[in-house]
């Protein structure tokens, strides 16, 4: 079958819809037509003009949003940006300070990485605001990295809204974890400070042995807040450690208990005479395993620190805790001092009972070495009141602030070795002054470089107890300055003393000197005590009732002027 061929009409195009607009056009006149043109033209000239000002629009944001990553990326706090619910933007700090990638912090809630202590707090806070409350423009608060530690963060918020509604939220947060950890330590510092001074007036409350070794304990399980405390003491028959007292679970089974020296880190304190901190018992094998065997506690820090008197190491004070790495080198400065007062109060404790079961042949000597006791606590006391006056800017000054503590507490107790050798007999001044001079550069890492010239009486001058002590706490002041001030960054140094006395007013004069820079103008000028120059005015003025003058004559000059007494 074939097909039917097209017809003229069918071959034809259909050029209705052209001639159409030809005839409108034909229609139109030439000025219409002209002006129907520019309008297009005009048209077009608008959309291209459109088009350059998108192109310039789009590209001015590209680079804003370049510099604002740029910006973000090199900011020392953490961006975040949430819109409509949404993490949408974290920067690397950000990503830093929590600790997980981009991706993963975008999957969190802050609810999620929050330490769980701070839960509780942080669900309220975000309920109150979901319920329409006002949410706090900053919160600080605990978090846990992605590798376990704790850090603290300042988390600062600002609001985007649309059509009054709040659509994205702008987070900055910055690390504040060093600055609250230095303000927690440096609370806590100051804490242990006001406790010293209480444990102080504690122990001068009694010199009964046993209920001074309960004080001594509280107070160190109040400052360190620690497990269990023990004090042991030496026996001196047989030269073993006896456990005398003890506080924390199980301590019933500890009191009594007998160790070697050296055995155990309370036996290895007290024959090494130094302060021993155990980070974690777990992995040192010179730990005694008889006493965690005993009691049942499973103990991984441990420190001991010896009691120190006249005749050496007469035990050890230890605090024990079954956390790991529990103890640091500040709570072993924190604790010297309180144990070489606590041993002080314990050698006179036992000296007191001693003495008291000696009936009334020894009366007088006990009542002196009550009397002395008191006096050197009351001295301390003293000593950390006006410390206490002193503003701490950080824990440097606060440890310094203990050094020099521990430094003044070892002037009284050279004094009262020398005291107690001469069972509480006047004590020959210049042989004294030497003693303690010895005594304070004894921590100094120049002390076999700087020479001490003290005057040779022919005629020795005799100090009683009370004005004996006054002048160690002085001259243990002055060997301190000129250790701080003269010698900081020298090799070597001289100290030198020359004492003299006038016979028919009784009066004596002591004049102290090293060879440093001397004295600064406003110290000279009276207007720039510092807390030793208050304390030497201080025990001058009383009890010994004297005065003093200072100048300069290569090196920094000090007079003592007073009368001569024996108490």
């Amino acid at each position: 079958m074939s097909l039917p061929k097209p017809t003229q009409a069918d071959q034809a195009p259909d050029t209705a819809p052209f001639t159409a607009v030809t005839d409108a056009a034909q229609n139109k006149t030439k000025a219409e037509l002209i002006e129907e043109l520019t309008l297009m033209r005009q048209q077009i000239a608008k959309l291209q003009a459109a088009e350059e000002h998108h192109l310039q629009v789009e590209k001015a944001l590209l680079a804003s949003q370049e510099r604002f990553t740029r910006m973000a990326q090199q900011i020392q706090d953490g961006i975040i940006i949430i819109e409509n619910g949404k993490v949408v933007y974290v920067n690397d700090r950000a990503s830093e300070i929590f600790g997980y990638s981009k991706e993963e912090l975008k999957d969190l809630s802050r609810i999620e990485i929050a330490d769980p202590d701070e839960e509780e707090r942080l669900i309220k806070i975000f309920r109150d605001a979901a319920n329409g409350k006002d949410m706090p423009e900053a919160l600080e608060f605990w978090i846990v990295h992605k590798d376990g530690t704790q850090r603290c963060i300042h988390s600062r918020h600002s609001i985007n809204t649309k059509d009054n509604k709040i659509i994205g939220r702008y987070v900055i947060i910055t690390d504040v974890t060093e600055r609250r950890w230095t303000e927690e330590m440096l609370e806590r510092r100051n804490r242990e400070l006001e406790s010293l001074n209480r444990a102080s007036q504690t122990l001068i409350s009694t010199l009964d042995l046993d209920e001074v070794l309960i004080n001594v304990l509280e107070e160190v399980r109040w400052l360190l807040n620690v497990v269990a405390s023990s004090i042991w003491l030496q026996d001196p028959d047989t030269g073993e450690l006896v456990c005398r007292q003890a506080t924390g679970p199980e301590s019933d089974k500890v009191r009594g208990w007998r160790v070697e020296p050296g055995q155990g880190f309370v036996g290895l304190a007290a024959i090494e005479g130094q302060s021993l901190i155990i980070s974690d018992t777990h992995a040192d094998g010179r730990h005694f395993k008889g006493v965690d065997q005993k009691t049942g506690l499973n103990l991984r820090s441990i420190l001991s620190v010896p009691l120190r008197a006249k005749e050496g190491v007469i035990g050890v004070l230890q605090v024990v805790d079954t956390k790991a790495n529990r103890f640091q080198p500040t709570d072993m400065t924190l604790l010297e001092p309180l144990a070489t007062t606590a041993a002080m109060v314990i050698e006179n404790a036992q000296l007191y009972t001693q003495v008291r079961q000696e009936a009334e042949t020894n009366r007088a000597l006990l009542n002196e070495v009550n009397h002395r006791v008191k006096n050197n606590l009351t001295s301390i006391m003293g000593i950390i009141e006006l410390e206490m006056q002193h503003p701490h800017k950080d824990l440097a000054d606060y440890q310094a602030t203990l050094q020099d503590l521990q430094s003044r507490i070892r002037g009284l107790a050279t004094v009262h070795n020398l005291l107690s050798a001469t069972q509480w007999q006047p004590l020959d001044m210049d042989k004294l002054i030497l003693e303690v001079i010895h005594a304070a550069l004894s921590g100094s890492p120049i002390r076999q470089n700087i020479e001490v010239n003290v005057t040779d009486l022919e005629q020795p001058i005799l100090l009683g107890p009370k004005h004996a002590t006054a002048l160690a706490l002085i001259i243990n002041e002055l060997t301190t300055n000129s250790i701080k001030h003269a010698f900081p960054e020298r090799e070597a140094g001289q100290i030198t003393v020359d004492i003299t006395i006038q016979p028919r007013e009784d009066v004596i004069h002591i004049t102290f000197r090293d060879n440093g820079g001397g004295w600064p103008e406003n110290v000279l000028a009276g207007k720039g005590d510092n807390v030793g120059l208050r304390l030497v005015r201080m025990t001058l003025r009383s009890p010994m009732r004297g005065t003093l003058e200072l100048y300069n004559d290569d090196g920094a000059v000090i007079t003592l002027t007073f009368k001569h007494r024996l108490d």
